[in-house]
């Protein structure tokens, strides 16, 4: 009887299992970015696109970053990490918004990529990397597509970001 019982608990509790799985699976995905905008051209020139094509960055985006010098992305160490780990060479997409029109903007490879030494994938501790670009952006072609983003100065940062100060969040 006992074996009877565990039997069917057993297949009743796979079924269940396979009943919720199908329902979540037809949920649709919820937004995770609430009152978005899309940016405009050079509303956000700092803005890159971590990709793995060159020849297609829309279905080879991985990440974000921030151009912070003519060679240098800043980005999360999932990130770079994650890309490390695929073995294969990566690129930035500088100077457009756009990533389905990469002939708006130059492709750049990452030369190597800086892991912050005390990065910790758990929980995400220190959550930052370097990527040295192999050349430097065109910052004449890019026109005001192209701009290094503006850092905040450990001194005087009190003064330019208080706490009730509102910032943007920009991303793909």
């Amino acid at each position: 009887m006992v074996f009877f019982v565990k039997k069917y608990f057993i297949m009743l509790s796979a079924l269940f299992c396979i009943f919720i799985q199908n329902i979540w699976a037809n949920i649709s995905p919820q937004p995770r970015i609430i009152n978005g905008d899309t940016a405009s051209e050079a509303q956000m020139p700092w803005q890159v696109a971590l990709v793995t094509n060159p020849l297609d960055a829309y279905q080879s985006y991985v990440c974000s970053g921030s151009l912070i010098a003519d060679r240098w992305v800043v980005t999360a160490a999932h990130c770079a990490e994650q890309l490390k780990k695929l073995d294969k060479n990566y690129y930035v997409l500088v100077g457009t918004n756009n990533l389905q029109d990469s002939q708006q903007g130059q492709i750049i490879k990452v030369k190597q990529a800086y892991i912050h030494e005390q990065y910790n994938n758990r929980i995400y501790n220190n959550d930052l990397a370097l990527l040295e670009l192999e050349r430097a952006v065109d910052f004449i072609k890019c026109g005001i597509n192209c701009q290094t983003i503006d850092l905040i100065n450990p001194i005087i940062e009190k003064q330019n970001a208080p706490i009730t100060t509102l910032v943007k969040v920009a991303g793909w």
